[in-house]
């Protein structure tokens, strides 16, 4: 993709992942409000309509990985406006504290929240995020992974 570095590239592609739950290569309605709302947030169905409206951009009903990584570098053009919810997330999944998330954590929390995810997606997962290899996500890389930097 023209305007990304591949270590930006495979960021977006392992967030993409989490938001397309079935693994069908993009992302319906449905996976978009469950993983907006994953992150924190939480805006109306109306809201996420929007939202969701605004970045399927041929209008198909569906968010393909280019029309994710066009909605995350739109994103990342504000990011003051993101700091504090994705903050705050970042805090619901490092649940000791420690300032870092293990793949425990992570897929812990996300089986709490619905999100069902194999080993393999965790270890994929934390392949691309985990950009210092030290087994843990930072809030920076957790941050850069959603396309704000912190």
């Amino acid at each position: 993709m023209a305007g990304i570095d591949k270590a930006l590239h495979d960021q977006y592609r392992a967030a993409f992942s989490i938001f397309d739950e079935n693994d069908n290569g993009s992302i319906s309605q449905t996976e978009f409000a469950e993983a907006t709302r994953a992150t924190g947030r939480n805006p109306s169905d109306k809201d996420i309509e929007a939202m969701f409206a605004d970045a399927d951009s041929d209008a198909n009903g569906n968010i393909c990985f280019d029309e994710f990584v066009a909605l995350m570098e739109k994103n990342k053009q504000d990011p003051q406006a993101q700091n504090h919810e994705l903050e705050a997330s970042f805090r619901e999944l490092d649940v000791d504290g420690s300032g870092a998330i293990s793949k425990d954590e992570f897929r812990r929390v996300m089986t709490k929240m619905g999100q069902r995810m194999t080993d393999k997606d965790v270890d994929d997962f934390f392949d691309a995020v985990d950009t210092d290899h030290e087994g843990t996500i930072s809030l920076a890389e957790y941050m850069a992974a959603l396309g704000v930097s912190d």
